[in-house]
């Protein structure tokens, strides 16, 4: 939570986790942008069985890779001493599947720096011995992509992604959205990918958006109805690099409750096609997934399976449908029925 609201109530913990669970999903990745959680996190991830990558307090976009500076933190000894603090406070739950140096860090010999990655390293040789510990998401250049520059003891992939709402046939190729531009790309396990979510009825809207900002709905060039939605980080509903608007593709909506019922339709099909397309290929293609992202910490209007209210939304239905660990899929592209 944002504000902090919510950092003591086991119950908030509980119900976030359990909604997880619930749609099917078997690990949280919490992002290097982030914190560290509260132990109540971490408790209830235990108690639901939902495994965690927990990284550390750094990303490409402010430490240097598109942002920022490869000399931050200011203080690398303080750093390290909250490194080695947390290892030690998390070492003890069975959710930690592995720890993360950071988001998207690129060029590895300067991100993290080096005294700081070597203060993780030695922390978690002395703290949590044979825990996982990866130093990024992401590599393949500067702006990620090329398969000739990932290396896969330093990150995941060498590209991570999209974040738009896809043509569904786009879902039966390997890496949806990024096969096309990058050809050769290798992608086992994809550490985010996800699109454009929204709340799921206009009282869930009302509950952080003035009158005025409901007068109508999101035009169809993507347009917000007012600055407010932008300032909540509205995204439209659009494949990238087309004019294809997946919510006014069940046709033209009379009002504000016909966009969002619309566009809890177009949410399920994204997020049903997403889980169903990595789930066909699993130990093929793919080792596993993580969405970007499940959970807002405050009332927004991009990415999440329920809202700040915890009220679920059609990209909570869409994990849900898709991601059963037996279930029929409709292949997009031979238009085969695969058992998965």
């Amino acid at each position: 939570d944002a504000a902090w609201r919510y950092s003591a109530s086991r119950q908030r913990f509980d119900d976030e986790v359990r909604y997880h669970a619930e749609a099917g999903l078997n690990l949280i990745r919490v992002w290097g942008g982030g914190v560290a959680e509260a132990d109540l996190f971490y408790e209830a991830c235990d108690r639901a069985g939902v495994l965690v990558y927990q990284e550390f307090w750094m990303s490409g976009d402010n430490n240097g890779r598109w942002a920022g500076s490869y000399d931050w933190p200011d203080d690398f000894a303080a750093y390290g001493v909250a490194v080695a603090d947390t290892v030690k406070r998390l070492r003890r739950f069975a959710a930690l599947l592995w720890l993360g140096g950071g988001n998207e860090l690129y060029p590895r010999a300067k991100n993290p720096p080096p005294p700081v990655w070597a203060a993780t390293v030695a922390a978690v040789a002395a703290y949590a011995p044979g825990t996982i510990l990866l130093q990024s998401t992401m590599d393949g250049g500067v702006l990620g992509g090329n398969e000739s520059e990932h290396n896969e003891s330093f990150a995941l992939v060498a590209k991570d992604g999209p974040y738009d709402m896809l043509l569904p046939v786009a879902w039966s190729k390997r890496n949806p959205g990024l096969g096309d531009q990058y050809p050769g790309l290798i992608i086992s396990l994809q550490p985010e990918i996800g699109s454009s979510s929204f709340p799921d009825s206009v009282e869930a809207l009302e509950r952080f958006l003035a009158p005025g900002d409901l007068e109508g709905p999101p035009l169809r060039n993507g347009t917000a109805p007012s600055p407010a939605w932008t300032t909540h980080r509205y995204e439209a509903a659009e494949t990238f690099n087309t004019t294809y608007d997946h919510v006014y593709a069940y046709g033209e909506p009379r009002d504000l409750a016909d966009w969002v019922s619309q566009a809890a339709l177009a949410q399920v099909q994204q997020y049903q096609l997403l889980c169903e397309a990595f789930s066909m290929r699993m130990y093929e293609w793919y080792s596993g997934v993580i969405i970007w992202k499940t959970q807002t910490p405050w009332p927004a209007l991009r990415g999440f399976m329920y809202d700040y209210y915890l009220q679920p939304t059609g990209t909570y239905r869409g994990v849900a449908a898709g991601a059963k660990s037996r279930t029929v899929v409709l292949d997009q592209g031979s238009r085969e029925v695969v058992l998965v």
